[in-house]
């Protein structure tokens, strides 16, 4: 992760925890400016520097007087604030007033005790930890700057209650005037580290109900598995050759005979039918949506190491490692879109993911690549996703980023209209689940307004 080396740099000060002594001998006396460019752009009075001759300086938090106030407010406020939502709430806050050093919306990474956004456009993070705001990169420079407090800049506002959630995502399923009412049957549910909250299953008269434990096949939201397992057995520490085939960028995209892959193939023959194994160089190193690029990696042995298995061998294996609780199997040995389960069983998957018991949480976002040609037609030449939004594509899943309707969330959108998701606050996951031809795009819609209307606690 790209924050993690910078984090491990920064050298703590001895009287406390939360200032960050920067050593501004020789070269680093460039520091001072750093330093200077931070209180400009926060408004914090308190960030000091040294003496400009050398040595070292101390950037502290705020003043005696102002750390009191904070403090009682931090005391009051903690109890009903969450954590992430604070730290949300301070880094929305620093892209609408900041846009010349955060400027554009992007997803919330953790990198504990961090949560953090990074802009790649400027080269800057911004992150919060134990209350307090830290920067890096860009105008910051190399080494973490601790900036204050975060009650310095926003007053946490309470999230809604999960009663007035519940409310208005039942709402905004069952409603019939926005998208969701444009799909006949679909099952819904939104939950957190530990259960279910809500859902139900909508049935409005046409189309096979589909209830929690449907099995039923989830096609591309395949794709999150394999990256889940990829990043378990390389103990998240996946390799660069691992990073190009997980976002789509190998060169191998024409996995497209009919039937994919047969009953009786196994990870390595499915890669014989057709052109199913191609390469196209030109190809190599832009993001093309396929599902060659994960059959590839599995049926390497160098790379996955699954090309004996059949599609029986390979649903036990990808169970050995994201847990035998998940009830899974794959009706063919086709990685990136052949397996079949519940929603019931995948929420089990989700919820391992929010509780970063699967070291697949630890590289959301991560490595994410742009996919829309017509926004950077230099770096992609497909996606299905339409082009008036631009996602990214990370390992083995999308970053819900778009400018205009991004929230910053995560899934893995199956052509049959199975989206599972977990907001970009690793707070929540959901699920819309249903099986019908083309159905992605309206599952993604009406369950984006579903996660929206949980997230505020108004219906959509």
């Amino acid at each position: 992760m790209p924050f993690a080396p910078a984090l491990g740099e920064s050298t703590y000060g001895r009287d406390s925890p939360f200032v960050i002594y920067v050593n501004t001998e020789g070269p680093l006396n460039q520091a001072k400016i750093v330093l200077a460019a931070v209180a400009v752009v926060f408004g914090n009075a308190a960030v000091a520097a040294g003496n400009a001759g050398g040595g070292t300086f101390a950037v502290a938090g705020v003043s005696p007087a102002r750390a009191t106030d904070v403090a009682r407010f931090g005391a009051a406020a903690s109890v009903a604030v969450d954590p992430a939502d604070a730290a949300n709430q301070l880094m929305d806050y620093g892209e609408s007033v900041f846009p010349n050093y955060f400027p554009s919306r992007r997803s919330t990474l953790n990198f504990p005790p961090y949560l953090y956004r990074y802009y790649p456009e400027t080269g800057t993070y911004l992150g919060v930890a134990n209350g307090r705001v830290y920067v890096l990169g860009g105008v910051f420079g190399a080494e973490v700057v601790d900036v204050g407090l975060l009650t310095d800049y926003v007053t946490p506002v309470a999230g809604p209650s999960v009663a007035s959630r519940i409310s208005a995502a039942s709402a905004t399923a069952r409603s019939t005037t926005n998208t969701c009412s444009e799909l006949p049957s679909f099952y819904w549910e939104v939950g957190d580290t530990s259960a279910r909250l809500a859902g139900e299953s909508i049935n409005r008269g046409t189309g096979t109900s589909i209830t929690a434990s449907s099995v039923i096949s989830i096609a591309s939201a395949s794709k999150w598995l394999y990256g889940a397992y990829v990043a378990e057995k390389r103990s998240g520490n996946l390799t660069a050759t691992d990073i190009k085939f997980m976002t789509f960028r190998s060169g191998y995209m024409n996995f497209s005979a009919l039937p994919i892959c047969q009953r009786d193939d196994t990870v390595a023959s499915c890669l014989t039918h057709g052109t199913n194994g191609d390469y196209t160089a030109a190809n190599d190193g832009l993001f093309y949506y396929d599902s060659g690029h994960m059959q590839q990696h599995a049926g390497r042995a160098e790379l996955g190491g699954l090309g004996p298995l059949d599609e029986v061998g390979l649903g036990a294996e990808i169970r050995s490692l994201l847990g035998t609780d998940i009830n899974l199997s794959y009706i063919q040995p086709h990685l990136a879109g052949g397996a079949w389960t519940s929603a019931n069983d995948y929420a089990t998957f989700l919820r391992k993911i929010l509780s970063r018991r699967l070291k697949i949480a630890g590289l959301l976002g991560t490595n994410a690549v742009c996919t829309n040609p017509g926004v950077c037609p230099g770096l992609a030449v497909y996606t299905p996703i339409p082009s008036s939004e631009s996602w990214h594509y990370s390992i083995g899943h999308w970053v819900e980023d778009d400018p205009i309707v991004g929230d910053g969330s995560f899934s893995s959108l199956g052509a049959f209209g199975f989206y599972p998701w977990v907001d970009s606050s690793l707070r929540f996951y959901g699920i819309v689940a249903r099986n019908v031809p083309t159905g992605a795009v309206g599952s993604a819609q009406c369950g984006r307004l579903i996660r929206k209307a949980w997230m505020s606690g108004t219906a959509q």
